[in-house]
């Protein structure tokens, strides 16, 4: 899905339709065995906060895309990026560290344009 890694030409390149397909070709693979009665979801970045990564407004086009899809039950969306030790941090507070409300609060840009597929998510204190 990401345009800093994904240099692909072709069918899995490029658009954000084209870096998207091989999730769907693995999601209805997933569906097509178990079933629409198994919970099904998909765990991504919505913004990764790189110069070349996906960022909000793409993150939110992936959110509806994946929903628009009906393969998915449910979305656990992330902010930032773990390539690198300070990256990891601030998706993953060590401890203690204290905890990252106001990355709740960024999290509502991706969450209410898709607020009808969002679910409450439980949070580390």
């Amino acid at each position: 899905m990401v345009p800093l890694t994904n240099t692909l030409e072709g069918p899995y390149g490029g658009t954000l339709e084209n870096r998207l397909r091989f999730t769907i070709e693995v999601l209805s693979a997933i569906r097509q065995r178990v079933g629409n009665e198994f919970i099904l979801g998909v765990r991504y970045t919505a913004d990764e906060q790189l110069k070349g990564g996906i960022n909000a407004r793409e993150g939110i086009e992936i959110s509806k895309y994946l929903q628009d899809s009906g393969m998915v039950d449910f979305l656990n969306v992330i902010r930032g990026h773990i390539d690198t030790d300070a990256g990891l941090t601030d998706v993953i507070p060590v401890q203690g560290m204290p905890g990252r409300p106001i990355w709740i609060l960024r999290v509502k840009s991706v969450r209410q344009p898709i607020y009808q597929y969002s679910m409450p998510h439980a949070y580390r204190m």
